[in-house]
Parts: C-alpha cells; structure tokens; sequence
C-alpha cells in the first residue's frame, strides 16, 4: 500500500504532536530513495516542524490506497527548502522522514457515532485519574475537565470542551454520563488525541470505553448504551425528514 501511494504521489493526511495535541495537515507523497521518503512540508509549521526535528519526536502520515485507509509513524530527518520535484510546478518545502518497513493498516470504527443534541438531555462528568486509582474512589477535583457531550456510540462517546484542557493522549478516565432521570454510569476510559475545533475556540477528544465486557454490571451497560444510541438514531432519522419536508 505505502509503495503504490508513493508512486502515485497520493495524498495524505500529516499529524504535528504540539503540547498534547495533535495538529492536521493536508499533504502529498513526493518521491522515495533507499531508506527515505519525502512528503510535501506544511510552511506554517515550519517552527513546530523545527522543534520535532531536534526532539526526534515521530509524526503520523496516514493515506488512502484504494478502499482501504493505512498509516505509519517516523521522525522527521530533515526539512528541505525550494525542492523541485515536478517539471511542471514551482518549487516546495519537503520534510524527509525516515521509511517505514510497512504502514499498518487503520480500522474501520466498529460502532456507529449519533450527534447529541441540548434536547437529548445528556450531561457528562469526567476526571483524569491514575492508572491504579480504583474507578469508584473519589476523584480528585485537579482532574476534573469540565465539558458536553458531542456524540455516543456503544463503544465510546465524543467530548467538547470550551477551554483547552491539560489532557494527554491515552490518558485513563473516570466519566460519569447522565442520560434524563436515570441515574449516571460510571465508565473507565482512555482519551484519544485532541483536536481544536474550527471556530478555534473549542476543543475536541474522542473516549474510548474501556473493560465493559469484564464484569456483568459493563456488558449491562453495553446493552443501556446499544439502547440509547438506537434512541438518539432513531431521533436523528426523525430531524432528517423533517427538515427535508
């Protein structure tokens, strides 16, 4: 997959770690020599690019090749300045990373994500917590990130913030999630990479539930959770139609 994207100079998609966030790029494959390959650079980045190249820190280029979605990670070795590549177009920044001995193949997400509207009466609580804090002791109010719900799936739940929070990829949390009356869930997570919104005001972070299946109250809330999410579909069906009408 990685030798035909390159080939073809396919886009692709360029993930720049920046202070526990991860910032997206568009880009394109270049050209590959031996261990190397090159990639269109991001200009205005060029400071983060900079500050990447000197921590040896990896970035993450993810690409199409057909129907199916890859992904690899590789520190950047170096950035070069006016490179001409193509006869027919000016020259460009590139940044050389080194080449991966494959891209792993990326996961198509196994259950389907439904928008949380205000009239779904959802409200969440969630905490940053250690790893071998037990779920149900009382979190420390440090680790509280106030914050919505976006949207749910069975297997995790979409977050919005309205201040950058102090949050880490694949830190562990302690959500509580209320739908209407019924009392809250408690549920352990892991937070994926964050994301600044377009209004670049707000944020963003993707939860993934973690352990429901290793005791009989998670696999009951995995059912309460397939039932509200066919709720939330069935209400978003709803507004569809009507707003089509």
């Amino acid at each position: 997959m990685l030798t035909q994207a390159i080939e073809r100079n396919s886009a692709a998609v360029l993930s720049l770690p920046s202070a526990g966030m991860v910032r997206y790029h568009k880009t394109r494959f270049l050209r590959c020599v031996d261990d190397r390959v090159w990639v269109e650079s991001v200009p205005a980045e060029r400071v983060l690019i900079e500050s990447l190249i000197s921590s040896a820190e990896p970035v993450e280029v993810s690409f199409k090749a057909g129907s199916r979605k890859a992904r690899f990670s590789s520190p950047i070795h170096h950035l070069h300045c006016d490179c001409k590549f193509f006869d027919t177009e000016d020259a460009l920044e590139a940044l050389e990373l080194a080449l991966p001995a494959a891209a792993k193949p990326v996961q198509r997400r196994t259950y389907y994500r439904v928008p949380v509207r205000d009239s779904d009466r959802f409200r969440i609580q969630i905490w940053r917590v250690a790893e071998r804090v037990h779920l149900n002791d009382k979190p420390p109010e440090p680790g509280y990130l106030p914050s919505g719900v976006l949207d749910l799936s069975v297997g995790g739940v979409g977050v919005i913030f309205q201040v950058r929070p102090v949050l880490a990829t694949d830190q562990r949390m302690r959500i509580l999630l209320y739908h209407g009356d019924s009392a809250p869930m408690l549920i352990e997570g892991r937070s994926g990479a964050l994301r600044r919104l377009e209004d670049g005001e707000r944020f963003e972070v993707g939860i993934k539930f973690q352990n429901l299946q290793e005791s009989l109250k998670g696999r009951q809330m995995i059912t309460d959770l397939t039932r509200i999410v066919q709720g939330l579909q069935l209400q978003e069906m709803k507004r569809t139609r009507g707003n089509a009408g």
